[in-house]
C-alpha cells in the first residue's frame, strides 16, 4: 500500500484540503499522545471522497484517461502475483507502465 501513498492517498487529502472540503473543523484533538482525529462528518466527507476516487478515473483535456484508483491497486496485484509465481522482477507502481523484466536462468 505504501508505494500508493504519494500517487493516490496523499494526492486525494491535498486536494479534499485545497477545495475545502475538509476543514479544520472536521478534526478533533483528542490529546498530545493520541493526536488529531477526524470527526464523524469529516470522516464521511473523506470515505465519500475516497469511495469516489476508487471507482471514478479521470480525462484530462487531451483526452488522456488515467484509471481510478481501484484499477491501479488491481493492476499491480497483477504484478505483484506475476512476481511471486513466475521469478518475475516485480515493477512498483512509479516506474510505470510496461511488462517487468523476467529472471533468466531461473527454475
Amino acid at each position: 500500500m505504501e508505494e500508493f501513498r504519494h500517487s493516490a492517498i496523499d494526492r486525494l487529502v491535498l486536494n479534499l484540503v485545497n477545495q475545502k472540503t475538509i476543514k479544520a473543523g472536521d478534526f478533533e484533538d483528542l490529546d498530545e499522545r493520541r493526536g488529531l482525529r477526524l470527526r464523524p462528518d469529516g470522516l464521511r466527507k473523506y470515505l465519500a471522497a475516497y469511495e469516489q476516487a476508487l471507482f471514478q478515473g479521470t480525462t484530462s483535456e487531451d483526452e488522456t484517461a488515467t484509471p481510478g484508483i481501484r484499477d491501479v491497486f488491481l493492476g499491480q496485484l497483477v504484478r505483484l502475483l506475476d512476481a511471486l509465481n513466475t521469478g518475475a522482477a516485480y515493477r512498483a507502481y512509479l516506474e510505470g507502465p510496461g511488462e517487468p523484466a523476467t529472471v533468466t536462468g531461473a527454475a
